[in-house]
């Protein structure tokens, strides 16, 4: 789902939406500007807003920039492997 943050603190946000109809009582939110996502809460909402308190982080949520550059060095890793591969076959 698509969101627009507004008013964000440490402790929630509250955040804009066509339709909140849709919108799950706990849920991840993904704060691109800050290349992170956290645990949520929805604690009320309009047909167009939410109030949302951040929840406890879990110790295996990364940030998207982390995820990232673990991808990029599977990748990386993997063609090395191939050329490794080629080279000694």
């Amino acid at each position: 789902m698509e969101c627009l943050v507004r008013d964000l603190s440490h402790n929630g946000a509250l955040i804009a939406m066509a339709n909140t109809s849709n919108l799950p009582g706990t849920f991840e939110i993904a704060i691109h500007k800050q290349g992170e996502s956290r645990p949520a809460q929805m604690v009320w909402l309009n047909e167009t807003r939410a109030g949302i308190k951040f929840t406890e982080r879990r110790s295996n949520v990364i940030s998207f920039e982390a995820a990232r550059r673990i991808h990029s060095l599977e990748e990386e890793r993997r063609m090395l492997r191939r050329r490794l591969e080629d080279w000694f076959l």
